[in-house]
Parts: C-alpha cells; sequence; structure tokens
C-alpha cells in the first residue's frame, strides 16, 4: 500500500549521506519536484524519511507508491499539524531555573495528537 503519486510531481527517496536515490524499498529522505508555473518546486527536501516500491501495487495503479512515513530527518516533529522544534522547548524550559531536566513524548489518543511533558525539578 502507501500513497500513490500524480502527475506533474517527481518524488525521490535520497541518502541522507550520499545524497543519492535510494534503491526501491531503502528508506531515505523524500525530495519532491513539482512542474508548477506559478509555483514550482525544485528538488525540496521534505525533511520525511519513507521508501517507494516500483513494483507493481495490489490495487492496480501503475504509479510507484510512497510507502508510509517512517520519521523525520530533523529534530521537528507535527503535532496537531504545527512543527515542534526542540529549540523551542530548549527556550521555554530555560526560563524557569527550578526545572533540571524535561522530556517530551507526542502520543495518539483516539486520532489526535497529545504532546505531554515530564520535568525534573532541582532539589533544594
Amino acid at each position: 500500500m502507501g500513497m500513490h503519486l500524480i502527475e506533474n510531481i517527481v518524488v525521490e527517496i535520497i541518502n541522507l549521506v550520499t545524497g543519492d536515490p535510494c534503491p526501491p524499498g531503502e528508506i531515505g529522505e523524500v525530495v519532491v519536484t513539482v512542474f508548477n508555473k506559478t509555483y514550482p518546486f525544485i528538488r525540496v527536501g521534505t525533511d520525511d524519511l519513507s521508501s517507494m516500491e516500483f513494483e507493481s501495487c495490489a490495487c492496480g495503479r501503475t504509479s510507484p507508491p510512497l510507502l508510509k512515513i517512517v520519521g523525520r530527518v530533523g529534530d521537528a516533529v507535527k503535532v496537531r499539524g504545527m512543527f515542534v522544534y526542540k529549540s523551542q522547548a530548549d527556550e521555554i524550559i530555560s526560563l524557569f531555573r527550578e526545572i533540571s531536566g524535561y522530556q517530551l513524548a507526542v502520543t495518539r489518543e483516539q486520532s489526535r495528537d497529545n504532546l505531554p511533558i515530564r520535568i525534573e525539578c532541582i532539589d533544594d
């Protein structure tokens, strides 16, 4: 399964170290080229990690499917449609001297993202 690609869009899976295209089934960064006169994208890295298969799909479509997104390249995570960066959390936590450490973990309950935070306070 996966997501089938549409015409006028070129999707590549690129090796993070070499920048070369990955062979079918290998995980790499999704890089997109969109041929649009108004707003073209030329080899834009999405920071998403995925893979593609070039064999015929069980559904009968002939375009190659992009398999599920398995992770991110950077330190950003998507929560309820917005990207949250570690540097943003660090900035907020730095305002509280009482906190010696913290952990954020994205969870999903009933199709809704949550971002609980666990904090560790300094012992006085």
